[in-house]
């Protein structure tokens, strides 16, 4: 556990850096800064794929945590865009960052480097098929349960965030996110926040809904390695 609070605070770091306008200030989501961020994460040993899946999962609970009592739309979005970018990744839709976040829990559906028909481009994981792809059964068990169809994000990305995208544009109306597994509602409650938030109840409505989402699959994911 503690290797899982080192890489948390690393996250926290380069999620500050990577987020876009103006940062909100949270003196209980601050934890002492390094001297740089990428010093701190060249300094760390490397962690395994579940650990990294793990300290991920916490920061997006504490994320939506600080939406759903934040005192302003902005500040709500706020952090749900700081969430959304590390659910999705650099290279994974409605990632709105710098660069810093070396993956996502959800796989990429961009390719990074050349065009996609120069060579043999891979797909960005994402921690959740890193921890898949190892091979544990109990641990896959605890994949399929945050991600649901693992077989849909592994070889089409696209559709799995499209899946998404069709959860969101029902959400409003339905008051609820109908998606297999924790980590697909979260992102799609956090999307919710940022594209139909015009008030800050209904921010604070979709920011709850993604924190109790949230605060599922990081329980889910504490059952890595059991």
């Amino acid at each position: 556990m503690r290797r899982v609070w080192s890489i948390l605070c690393c996250l926290l770091a380069l999620t500050a850096c990577a987020t876009t306008g103006t940062p909100t200030p949270s003196r209980a989501l601050t934890p002492a800064a390094p001297t740089s961020a990428t010093a701190s994460v060249t300094a760390e040993p490397p962690h395994s794929a579940a650990d990294s899946l793990q300290a991920a999962l916490l920061l997006v609970e504490r994320e939506l945590g600080a939406a759903s009592i934040a005192g302003d739309v902005a500040a709500v979005q706020s952090h749900a865009q700081n969430a959304t970018n590390v659910l999705v990744g650099p290279y994974g839709r409605w990632y709105a960052g710098d660069a810093g976040i070396e993956q996502g829990v959800l796989p990429g559906e961009r390719v990074p480097g050349p065009a996609p028909d120069v060579g043999n481009p891979q797909w960005p994981a994402g921690w959740a098929l890193l921890v898949y792809g190892e091979g544990r059964p109990g641990d896959q068990a605890v994949v399929r349960d945050l991600i649901g169809d693992v077989g849909v994000w592994q070889s089409a990305p696209r559709r799995g965030y499209d899946a998404v995208a069709a959860a969101i544009a029902a959400g409003p109306v339905v008051e609820s996110v109908k998606l297999a597994g924790p980590v697909g509602r979260t992102l799609a409650y956090a999307r919710l926040i940022l594209a139909t938030a015009d008030s800050l109840e209904r921010a604070h409505r979709w920011a709850n809904l993604a924190a109790i989402e949230a605060g599922q699959a990081a329980r889910i994911a504490g059952m890595l390695g059991r």
